[in-house]
């Protein structure tokens, strides 16, 4: 195949992640057309575009602020779940640790937040 438009670019990996998402079609046909023009991948634009966002955030809701909301969250599914299920907060401990860290969530904060839970049900 005749690749017209080509662009250098190294990818380093290290200390990134993957995301996938599904963009509306014209929102990534005009994304490409961006792209192309200005010999930039999208991979750029998306990051810039998210750390602008982050920034912004953060100025409203800090990372601790993030990781209260996401114990206080677990928290109460644990109390809806321990009714049903009786499950111990070890247990649910160990499954939380598991699916914080799926999505993607950082070690230090999975540990913050995991010793909130701890320290709210002692």
């Amino acid at each position: 195949m005749l690749k017209i438009f080509s662009r250098k670019t190294e990818l380093n990996t290290k200390g990134v992640k993957f995301i996938g998402a599904y963009l509306p079609q014209p929102l990534n046909s005009f994304l490409s057309m961006w792209c192309i023009s200005m010999g930039v991948s999208k991979t750029t634009i998306i990051i810039e575009q998210l750390e602008r966002w982050k920034e912004t955030l953060q100025k409203s809701v800090p990372i601790p602020e993030l990781e209260k909301m996401l114990a206080q969250k677990a928290l109460k599914n644990y109390y809806n779940l321990s009714k049903k299920n009786k499950i111990s907060i070890s247990l649910f401990l160990i499954g939380l640790d598991a699916e914080l860290l799926k999505k993607g969530v950082d070690e230090t904060s999975i540990t913050v937040i995991l010793k909130s839970i701890e320290n709210a049900t002692d």
